[in-house]
């Protein structure tokens, strides 16, 4: 039953909006139907500001591809649709060493990102490219930042295993952001791999 719903809530996730590369350009349409991808995260994560709106949807995307982290370049927004450069390079795999350096870049800089799967994360020419920030949101709150922890573990844990989950631990330096694996949904989301979770919390707590 936990893993038909851990595959149920994958897939939702990995529902994307419309985007097509057309000429070095990638053209999104926020249609409103699809962002009920969202639904599931917005119950799980009520303290999360996830939005549904098409519209404010494409204005965080547009913000945050003018933001300090390396981002494609934002060519043209309105309500619902962006238009932004075409990256060519390697799209992140399961790799829970990199998607932890992807995310603390992000989260020093106080941005939550809301969508922390690693495919969101693109290589090109060495350099790392965030590639989606539909539901990014500025902020220092660490709670909204380990959101993005609990997802990123959530996906490496179904393609990359618990290892993989081990490493994004490891590798993350934050320490309050990994307390939202204690809360009921970091659990839920996690629970086939939650003694290598627990086990990096105790080494955690053992530092002090």
């Amino acid at each position: 039953m936990l893993n038909k719903f851990l595959k149920l809530f994958s897939k939702l996730l990995s529902t994307l909006y419309q985007a097509s590369p057309e000429g070095g350009k990638v053209v999104k349409v926020y249609s409103g139907w699809r962002a009920l991808k969202w639904l599931p995260a917005k119950v799980l994560f009520p303290f999360f500001p996830y939005s549904l709106s098409p519209a404010e949807r494409s204005a965080r995307e547009a913000l945050f591809l003018v933001s300090e982290l390396p981002t494609p370049q934002l060519l043209s927004f309105g309500r619902g649709f962006l238009v932004r450069e075409y990256l060519e390079g390697k799209v992140l795999g399961p790799d829970g060493r990199a998607v932890a350096e992807a995310l603390w870049r992000a989260h020093s800089r106080c941005w939550a990102l809301g969508d922390a799967k690693f495919d969101n994360f693109l290589v090109k020419d060495g350099e790392l490219y965030y590639i989606d920030g539909e539901q990014a949101t500025r902020t220092c709150d660490p709670l909204k930042q380990g959101v993005d922890l609990v997802e990123a573990a959530f996906f490496l844990m179904l393609f990359g295993g618990c290892e993989q989950v081990k490493r994004l631990l490891e590798s993350y330096p934050g320490r309050e952001q990994k307390r939202a694996f204690l809360l009921p949904t970091g659990v839920l989301l996690t629970l086939p791999c939650i003694h290598v979770i627990v086990k990096e919390l105790i080494r955690e707590g053992d530092k002090n």
